[in-house]
């Protein structure tokens, strides 16, 4: 894990969002750096080296859409510089996604 994922993970870990939150989870042929089952959403923190992937991101997007999995995707240098924020960011998007299943 690189020291972005280890420090959302300390911060993330223990049910500490108010859900679960697994680290290293594999869906098909990838590996998700975090993932919440309730909601199937997975986090996945994005180094400067990441951008240059495109390709590969467009097909391991297609297929965690083709699962139903959403993506929420954080800069390695926001949880380097502010974890609370990035914690603050996710928190938003759990309340977003619980809202959108209480009114299905």
């Amino acid at each position: 894990m690189s020291l972005p994922e280890v420090l959302l993970w300390k911060a993330v870990k223990d049910d500490q969002l108010g859900c679960r939150v697994k680290r290293q989870v594999p869906k098909g042929k990838y590996f998700l750096d975090f993932y919440i089952a309730k909601y199937r959403l997975a986090i996945e923190i994005d180094s400067d080296h990441h951008w240059n992937r495109g390709d590969h991101d467009a097909e391991r997007g297609a297929f965690l859409e083709s699962i139903q999995v959403r993506v929420l995707r954080i800069q390695a240098r926001s949880v380097l510089s502010d974890t609370e924020a990035v914690l603050n960011f996710i928190r938003l998007k759990l309340e977003e996604l619980a809202q959108q299943e209480l009114e299905q």
